[in-house]
């Protein structure tokens, strides 16, 4: 009986491509940062990549840190319960990123799905704070 429900679960495993619920369907939507800083994050689907937009930085109650307002935009693939992904080039509205400004950095944004939050990790070394991005997300 066990090796039957193990087969099971390895097969369901490799058709949704998925582990712990977590789908591109489930992950896409409007996140929102719990830590000081004030930043949101949107997830969608773009073809076969998981698109991913970060925005806000600086903490919303300290006018002088507005400097570290950053934005992000990123795009990987989705794999059990973590995406990794990578900057993409984009114009954004208080930052921009082009293909020699990603060749200088480090470009990797890993973000983890748990329970209820998911944490971002990356260097974003084009932020004024480069970890202003950076931290636990709850989804709107």
């Amino acid at each position: 009986m066990r090796i039957h429900v193990s087969a099971v679960m390895l097969v369901t495993l490799l058709f949704t491509g998925t582990a712990c619920g977590t789908s591109r369907n489930e992950v896409s939507g409007t996140y929102v940062s719990l830590g000081s800083h004030s930043s949101t994050m949107t997830i969608s689907r773009k073809r076969d990549l998981v698109h991913i937009e970060l925005k806000g930085g600086g903490n919303s109650r300290d006018l002088a840190s507005m400097a570290g307002d950053c934005e992000a935009v990123a795009e990987g693939q989705l794999v059990g319960n973590v995406i990794r992904a990578k900057l993409v080039p984009f114009d954004g509205e208080v930052s921009s990123l082009d293909a020699k400004d990603i060749e200088q950095i480090d470009p990797a944004v890993l973000l983890k799905f748990g329970k209820n939050i998911v944490t971002v990790q990356g260097s974003f070394a084009h932020c004024g704070l480069r970890n202003a991005l950076n931290g636990n997300y709850k989804k709107r």
